[in-house]
């Protein structure tokens, strides 16, 4: 669970909260496929213990309609009651991503995602909820896509693997004695 607050320094918490499940989405390298839901509203924090040593929990109905957005059967992998989302465009909330050439010019990349209407879906205690998903565009004839599918677990976490070490978010710390596998060299 990742809490965004004013309080915490987040000057748009949903916005946050969006952005921050379109990126585990997007990076999602090992296959997780994540199924999030965002919900808005008063929580209650709890601290016990030391400075040193702490636990915390997160108490209230914005943690539990978060909960069930995890477990409704959703077309996309975020899910946000209308309550919440009200009538915000998914501009207003995801930012076009800039890139840049070699040549040093840049421009913005269409953003992939978009936004369904409002459906309701029944909760496990009986309740019904008004939903809306954000929606990642993928294009399905993308000769990457159909492999990521049809590829074993084990092929995906390969494939994963060189995207970190290729982006160089892979950095192993070795002890002196311990010999560095030839696939990493």
């Amino acid at each position: 669970m990742v809490v965004f607050a004013k309080d915490f320094g987040s000057e748009d918490p949903l916005a946050d909260a969006v952005d921050a499940a379109r990126w585990m989405v997007e990076r999602d390298y090992l296959g997780f496929r994540p199924h999030i839901g965002i919900a808005a509203g008063e929580i209650v924090v709890g601290y016990v213990g030391t400075p040193l040593k702490y636990n915390c929990s997160v108490y209230g109905r914005a943690v539990t309609l978060a909960q069930r957005c995890c477990q409704v059967d959703a077309k996309g992998p975020i899910v946000i009651p209308t309550e919440v989302w009200k009538d915000r465009r998914l501009e207003q909330v995801l930012s076009k991503r800039k890139v840049k050439q070699p040549n040093n010019q840049e421009f913005e990349i269409e953003i992939p995602w978009e936004i369904s209407p409002p459906r309701k879906v029944m909760l496990k205690e009986g309740k019904e909820l008004e939903i809306v998903e954000i929606i990642w565009k993928v294009d399905e004839g993308d000769a990457k896509v159909v492999t990521w599918v049809r590829q074993s677990a084990e092929d995906r976490a390969k494939e994963a693997f060189e995207a970190l070490k290729a982006e160089g978010a892979y950095k192993p710390k070795r002890y002196p004695f311990e010999d560095v596998p030839k696939s990493l060299k």
